[in-house]
């Protein structure tokens, strides 16, 4: 794993400097510390030495975080090294300071990596689509013959360093796993837009991945987004494992986008360095499309967090739903069994094929086979999912 130059995110050079909001910062980075393993005390201790959200002072956000990946490295903890130059340029590179603590964070990631951190070689790869480049790391299986592929990528503030661990499981977890970056975040180069899912098909071919096994995506947040609009169409999909995806109705609802945290909102714009009154019309191009909800044919985990600031609960309706007790299946809605064995799910045709079989039982003999047996028939009928009543309205069964 060789160190290379670090390109500037696609942002960076028209955005101008960006000013943050230390509380939010430091409130958003301790739980990005907490996923990354940080102990708690020594990432309170480094927060409680920042000053100044932004500046090359001591006690600015990225100098002080960039000291701490400094001491990890000389004391050989690469590991930790990463994990603090990652926050040193957290949400984004809107500056000198966080770019310089970007690179940084990448050096120590490929240093760790040779010197055996992920237990085997780990590729780097560096594909172009349409005219740019973006980052792969792969780390290969080496337990099984022919494994599936687990794709990891973050959101709109979460470089692939951050789940540098995930590479080291791969025999233990039986796949080959691969590391990359949501558009315009760390080392992609990519601009986000309608295509940007995209570039998973490439990271796919790149990483080898084909339709049996297949490949399976742990894609967090803006992540999220991608990897389902990508499955609608990757038959070489097989299933999807995300956290507070957005879907649609948070590119579409002007009063909840106007009131995003600062730091969401800082970061969209600086990544698609799109003014204030753009952003959202900018934002709705990475929208899931109805057409796209309906193809998604795989099995999508989806944890929803019912305080979250970013993706409302309007987007609940949109990932799967569960029907293990009977319910109405919309239009657009995605289904999930839970149930651990095969479960049928019958077409308008075929329940109205059923209602006519009983109603025909039901005229011979009020309910009598010919054999002479008696036919009971009940219907217990209830339904985890309820169509709302303008959907019941619509419905012509």
């Amino acid at each position: 794993m060789n160190a290379s130059t670090i390109p500037d995110q696609a942002g960076s050079a028209a955005a101008p400097p960006r000013q943050w909001d230390l509380p939010e910062l430091s409130r958003l980075a301790a739980l990005h510390a907490l996923a990354q393993g940080m102990p708690r005390d020594a990432t309170r201790r480094i927060l409680d030495g920042i000053a100044h959200a932004d500046g090359p002072a001591e006690a600015s956000w990225p100098s002080r975080w960039m000291q701490a990946g400094s001491e990890a490295g000389r004391a050989g903890d690469w590991s930790s090294a990463v994990h603090c130059f990652n926050l040193g340029r957290f949400p984004c590179t809107s500056d000198a300071q966080r770019a310089r603590s970007h690179a940084l964070c990448v050096a120590a990631a490929r240093r760790w990596a040779a010197e055996g951190g992920a237990g085997a070689p780990v590729a780097v790869h560096r594909p172009s689509w349409r005219g740019r480049r973006f980052t792969l790391y792969v780390r290969r299986c080496m337990r099984v013959a022919d494994p599936p592929l687990l794709l990891v990528l973050g959101g709109i503030v979460s470089v692939k360093e951050q789940w540098l661990a995930l590479l080291g499981m791969a025999d233990r977890l039986g796949v080959d796993v691969a590391l990359t970056e949501f558009p315009g975040v760390g080392e992609n180069e990519l601009v986000p837009g309608e295509h940007a899912h995209e570039m998973i098909g490439i990271a796919l071919d790149v990483a080898g991945a084909r339709a049996a096994p297949g490949a399976f995506a742990l894609a967090l947040s803006f992540g999220g987004t991608l990897a389902l609009r990508q499955a609608a169409a990757d038959p070489r999909i097989k299933g999807i494992a995300t956290i507070g995806a957005p879907v649609r109705s948070f590119f579409h609802d002007s009063d909840w986008f106007a009131a995003l945290p600062p730091t969401t909102r800082g970061t969209l714009s600086h990544l698609l360095a799109a003014p204030a009154a753009e952003l959202q019309a900018r934002c709705a191009a990475l929208a899931v499309r109805e057409d796209e909800l309906r193809r998604i044919a795989v099995p999508v985990s989806y944890v929803e967090c019912r305080r979250d600031e970013i993706v409302q609960q309007a987007n609940a309706a949109l990932p799967p739903k569960g029907y293990d007790r009977g319910g109405w299946l919309m239009p657009g809605d995605m289904p999930v069994n839970g149930l651990r064995r095969p479960e049928a799910v019958l077409t308008p045709e075929q329940s109205d094929a059923f209602i006519q079989i009983v109603r025909h039982l039901a005229s011979r003999g009020g309910g009598v086979l010919e054999s002479g047996r008696p036919v009971t028939v009940e219907q217990h009928f209830h339904g985890t999912q309820w169509p709302t009543a303008e959907q019941k309205a619509n419905m012509q069964r």
